[in-house]
């Protein structure tokens, strides 16, 4: 017995989704697709946690589209999927969404995959956020701004942003954090 064909014959049942992601391959991903558009959330929520095994990082269009999704579920299941797979989108691109985003499962997950972004590209967000007002995320920010990479090379753009962020009189960065980032930015800045 074919147990890939078992599945198909059984769609669109959550099992049959799931099952097709277990057994399947890359070559099965246009079978699932379709019930992304799916009418029924758990159905729509299964077919992207199948997806995220068969595309990996290569879903990262479905995996954004439902992240920005209003319905808990399916943004939690493109945020697990972006995390289980190393997914980064840029931190301008996180940080200008959560700016705008006033759906409060969307603004965690924006910036729990904020804090992923590349060490040197999301400092002068996360600069930005430095006294954010909930404890357990602003310990993250303060961990995640003191974790640089010493061996990256950046642009003078980027040391222009941070630079900016880091100055701003609103942002009331401590001396000694300003000393360190500077410090670091005499070495890593390409000119």
């Amino acid at each position: 017995m074919n147990v890939l064909e078992y599945y198909i014959h059984h769609l669109p049942k959550s099992i049959a989704i799931l099952g097709i992601s277990e057994v399947g391959t890359s070559q099965d991903i246009d079978i699932l697709l379709p019930y992304l558009e799916s009418e029924q959330e758990r159905i729509v929520k299964v077919t992207i946690q199948a997806l995220s095994r068969l595309m990996k990082e290569k879903g990262q269009d479905i995996y954004w589209r439902f992240l920005l999704d209003e319905r808990i579920s399916l943004s939690k299941a493109a945020f697990q999927s972006i995390q289980k797979n190393k997914v980064h989108f840029g931190a301008q691109l996180i940080y200008e969404t959560y700016q705008k985003s006033t759906i409060e499962h969307l603004s965690k997950y924006l910036l729990m995959i904020l804090l992923e972004e590349d060490s040197w590209e999301r400092l002068p967000y996360l600069l930005e956020l430095y006294y954010y007002p909930y404890e357990k995320m602003r310990q993250l920010i303060h961990l995640r701004i003191n974790q640089r990479n010493p061996y990256k090379k950046i642009s003078p753009q980027l040391k222009e942003k941070i630079m900016s962020s880091l100055m701003n009189q609103k942002n009331n960065i401590p001396n000694n954090v300003q000393e360190s980032i500077l410090f670091d930015l005499k070495f890593i800045c390409k000119d």
